[in-house]
């Protein structure tokens, strides 16, 4: 069994995360790769299941049909013939600031497949598709607007795609904590 966890965007106090484990079962053909992912709120400690792919994935019903519709276009899927949107589940979203300091999110879409078709973009038997949208949910609207100091940021060097942002404390450990991680790499 191996298991790896990637904080994959920030914003702020939260935390976008996700986790993949690989297992193998005796007896089985081949080894399955499970992912999930999940909101955390470092100053509360604690999960944000409001922000749970699961519950955000009605307020993306628009983006959920073209991505529908483009699995449909990929082999895997285009032989079934009962294959319809409700077959198509939001599995991850990563917010980002574009180049002008406009949040918006990347989300991924997932059905299930074939093993073989699996694309490792998510759990193994299934495949997906990213698409970004514009639209914010309410539980995200207060970081619509990045920091002054990131958007300022932004507008001077028009960097596209800033996956996060966090505040650093007061606190002299936080701040050798932080030095030490980039230091390091």
């Amino acid at each position: 069994m191996e298991r790896n966890t990637e904080v994959i965007s920030t914003l702020e106090r939260l935390l976008f995360i996700t986790t993949r484990e690989w297992t193998y079962f005796e007896g089985a053909a081949h080894g399955n790769t499970v992912f999930d992912f999940y909101v955390y709120d470092a100053a509360s400690k604690t999960r944000v299941d409001v922000l749970s792919a699961q519950e955000l994935e009605p307020a993306f019903r628009e983006e959920r049909d073209l991505a529908f519709e483009k699995l449909r276009e990929h082999d895997s899927f285009n032989s079934f013939e009962e294959f319809t949107p409700d077959d198509v589940s939001l599995t991850l979203y990563r917010p980002f600031y574009d180049g002008s300091g406009r949040l918006k999110l990347e989300l991924q879409f997932t059905a299930s497949t074939a093993y073989g078709a699996s694309d490792g973009q998510w759990s193994s038997y299934t495949y997906s598709v990213r698409l970004t949208s514009p639209r914010i949910p309410a539980a995200l609207q207060e970081f619509v607007s990045p920091p002054d100091a990131l958007a300022t940021y932004l507008a001077a060097t028009g960097t596209a795609r800033r996956m996060g942002w966090s505040t650093v404390g007061p606190s002299p450990a936080t701040r050798a904590w932080l030095r030490d991680v980039v230091v390091q790499r």
